[in-house]
């Protein structure tokens, strides 16, 4: 079984790829190769994976600015790959691109949706029957990805999940986390991990800080890479909030920041799905979210859904204990028997490619 991988999206730390990751770690325990198309650009330590299991890493570049360029290109590694399988991830009906550059290649072509909005309304409206008509098998990390790439097309939800063992609390790693951020032990970290895009709303999260001035032991902590993090920087300054806040890059090693955690936070103006919320549960860390983030994520009594009022966000960080300890055992319970354990469902994955060569 040969597979390839195409992300139209950029292939950074958000959350689709973390998701594709996550899959492709599983693949390569069940000793299945899988190659990769890259959209503009790769994590290393992603790059370094697929590499030291011998499989290609394709970095393609200008999906949007040169879109023929970028269709030949995948048509001819399409052409020389000898795969059995392509599996396109993506968001919107924009992936009628990789499938109309490999309409005439005999291969099983599987679009995987990941989304719920989209930045090109018009392209998608007009091009969504047609990229269901050129796939073969149609997957979704939701129900609401799925009907809203494929309408009323069969399609099979396949959820996001995470491998819930990383997420058992450690204290050694509580407190190594916790002295390299100069914290006393009974100072609250209030942690927001993602791209800093207008979806994850940190102007919220500024004003949010601003407002908790008062309370010298509350520091926050923003974990991410994306457009609008200068812009986010320069609001820290703009309210002297420097000494509350550090705004860090993108980390591999997410579920150690969670077990420092005191409270996590995600004031999303929307959210398809939400990894790291998900992850702060396995973490047993309480989290809050926006009233727009997907229910499908409340598997937990440490979840919370709040409006965007800036008021119950600073009393439900005010009301949060330190913890030096985080009870994650019966949290991952419930994450392994939700839909949510990413090695159940990278067995369905597995199971759907064996199927669909048998059938083909």
């Amino acid at each position: 079984m040969r597979i390839l991988i195409i992300n139209a999206n950029r292939f950074d730390r958000n959350g689709m790829s973390t998701v594709i990751m996550s899959y492709y770690n599983e693949l390569k325990k069940n000793k299945i190769h899988a190659d990769l198309i890259a959209n503009e650009v790769i994590e290393r330590d992603f790059r370094n994976s697929f590499e030291s299991n011998r499989d290609k890493v394709f970095l393609l570049h200008n999906r949007k600015k040169n879109p023929l360029g970028y269709a030949l290109k995948v048509k001819k590694i399409l052409e020389n790959g000898n795969y059995d399988i392509v599996h396109i991830h993506g968001n919107s009906a924009t992936l009628i691109l990789e499938l109309f550059a490999i309409r005439k290649i005999k291969i099983i072509k599987v679009v995987h949706g990941h989304g719920v909005t989209t930045s090109h309304p018009i392209i998608h409206s007009m091009f969504k029957n047609k990229l269901n008509a050129l796939c073969h098998y149609r997957f979704a990390a939701s129900e609401e990805a799925g009907k809203f790439l494929f309408g009323k097309n069969k399609f099979y939800v396949i959820p996001n999940g995470i491998k819930t063992g990383k997420y058992v609390f450690d204290k050694k790693t509580r407190a190594s986390v916790r002295k390299n951020l100069n914290l006393e032990n009974n100072d609250k970290l209030i942690v927001q991990i993602g791209a800093f895009t207008y979806q994850k709303n940190y102007e919220f999260t500024v004003k949010l800080i601003n407002s908790l001035k008062e309370f010298s032991n509350i520091h926050f902590l923003l974990l991410g890479n994306g457009p609008e993090k200068e812009k986010i920087k320069n609001e820290i300054k703009k309210f002297n909030l420097e000494k509350s806040v550090l705004v860090h890059d993108a980390v591999s090693n997410v579920n150690d920041f969670l077990m420092a955690a005191d409270g996590v936070i995600f004031p999303s103006r929307f959210e398809p799905f939400g990894i790291v919320a998900l992850e702060a549960q396995a973490s047993g860390v309480p989290v809050a979210v926006s009233e727009f983030f997907v229910k499908k994520l409340n598997l937990s009594p440490i979840i919370s859904y709040l409006p965007l009022n800036l008021t119950l966000w600073k009393k439900w960080i005010v009301n949060l204990k330190t913890n030096d300890f985080h009870n994650t055992i019966q949290y991952v319970e419930l994450i392994k028997n939700s839909d949510y354990d990413i090695e159940n469902n990278a067995q369905k994955m597995i199971d759907f490619y064996k199927k669909m060569l048998r059938y083909s």
